[in-house]
């Protein structure tokens, strides 16, 4: 019956654990099966991308087409950032952001044969292409701000001109959390542009070196402590399908070797079944049906990133240390004498009640998560403590301490307590950052 006992506890203990690593381990594969026509960050090689648009403007006969010779510079400085919230997953920001681009930055010819963009072309272009721009992740709320400061144009020889604009802009930033070393997490946050109307193939965006405030950087922003910015390589943003992602990323040696991967990749891609009635029959109009899937697409993205890495002093004091605290009161009370029984034999489910409240608390503050973190795992081992704790003091009370079973079963039961509530959580964490 013990025995039994034991395989239950270990059962019930351990099971939320596997059943969340087989969900975990299937997530990929079905979030990416079901993305034909979700929206997709592709990563690309400047050359293999300007091949690609002049084999779909080939393929649709257009005439004149030639890449965009320059971006659209984009420099984001940072004024503010604070109010992480992570249950509503997202963090305030404010700052400026300056763009320079030049008359050759934007193309005048369509290649895609949707007549969705036609419609799009209907709305007037700004001479500023910064009034157009828009950040997707800021929620439009109360909060959402985005004013003109600035804007100039130089004119230069040959008639050309180079334009200067300066927005101010604040919001609430909406980013997913990852929470699996939590409390010791670092949470990576990424700000993206894009423009409205014109697609990459008209207009193509680059971040510069993001700078942020140096007030900013060195205080707090809630638990965590603000890293300095930085650039992240530009994108296109179109549906997703792993023929395109593969041929973005690849070095062609020349016009030949990127028409056969072109072909191959074609024979290999499905139609999108929401792009079918405007690409069905066309040469390489599989791969078109994701490259030009929305209006406008594909839409050229700048982005740049910071990170919050959580302090770990405040964190550890409050979630850690009440937990190491119950733990070394869960060893002292197996000292009190066999005389005191009772009073021995309640200490264990009362430091049980704790836990359970503790880890309430800890995670009130979380948004629902679908995977156990490292603080779980942190419960875990004390439950498990707890419970050899209370094993050892039934044991202690039926059997003479002098006994080896029972001198073995309260030296083992204190030691793995003591091992968890000095070590535990480090051991946890380090395991983590390992597997």
């Amino acid at each position: 019956m013990p025995l039994l006992v034991a395989l239950a506890f270990l059962s019930v203990c351990l099971l939320p654990f596997v059943v969340s690593w087989v969900e975990a381990s299937r997530e990929p594969q079905a979030s990416r099966a079901a993305a034909s026509a979700i929206s997709h960050d592709y990563q690309y090689r400047p050359q293999t991308l300007e091949g690609l648009e002049q084999a779909f403007a080939n393929a649709n006969d257009i005439e004149g087409f030639r890449p965009v010779e320059k971006p659209l510079y984009l420099k984001v400085d940072l004024e503010r950032v604070d109010d992480v919230n992570l249950s509503r997953r997202s963090a305030f920001v404010s700052g400026k952001l300056t763009g320079v681009w030049g008359d050759q930055s934007i193309a005048n010819v369509s290649i895609t044969p949707k007549r969705g963009y036609d419609a799009l072309r209907g709305v007037p272009l700004d001479r500023d292409l910064l009034a157009q721009l828009f950040f997707p992740d800021l929620l439009e709320d109360g909060s959402l701000v985005y004013e003109r400061i600035l804007f100039k144009q130089t004119p230069l020889p040959k008639g050309e001109s180079v334009y200067l604009s300066e927005y101010r802009f604040a919001g609430n930033l909406r980013f997913e959390p990852s929470l699996h070393h939590y409390p010791v997490d670092r949470q990576a946050v990424v700000l993206k542009l894009q423009h409205r109307i014109l697609p990459s193939y008209m207009l193509r965006l680059q971040s510069l070196s993001p700078s942020v405030k140096k007030s900013s950087r060195e205080a707090s922003v809630g638990n965590y402590r603000l890293s300095d910015p930085y650039v992240l390589p530009p994108t296109i943003s179109a549906a997703y399908t792993p023929a395109l992602a593969q041929l973005l990323q690849t070095d062609f040696t020349g016009t030949a070797a990127l028409k056969k991967a072109l072909a191959r990749a074609e024979r290999a891609t499905p139609m999108n079944s929401q792009e079918q009635f405007e690409f069905q029959g066309r040469p390489l109009g599989r791969l078109q049906s994701y490259f030009f899937a929305g209006s406008p697409s594909p839409v050229s993205v700048a982005s740049i990133g910071f990170d919050f890495s959580r302090r770990l002093a405040s964190t550890w004091l409050r979630t850690v240390f009440p937990v190491s605290l119950s733990l070394l009161i869960l060893v002292l009370s197996s000292y009190i004498p066999k005389a005191y029984f009772s009073v021995n034999l309640g200490v264990a489910p009362s430091i049980f009640l704790a836990l359970v409240f503790l880890q309430q608390s800890s995670n009130a503050q979380l948004p629902d998560m679908g995977y156990p973190i490292l603080m779980d795992y942190y419960y875990l081992l004390a439950y498990v403590c707890t419970s050899l704790m209370f094993v050892e003091a039934i044991f202690a009370a039926f059997l003479d301490e002098k006994t080896p079973a029972a001198h073995a079963i309260t030296l083992a039961s204190r030691l793995a307590t003591l091992t968890t509530a000095v070590i535990g959580a480090p051991l946890i964490w380090v395991i983590g950052r390992l597997f």
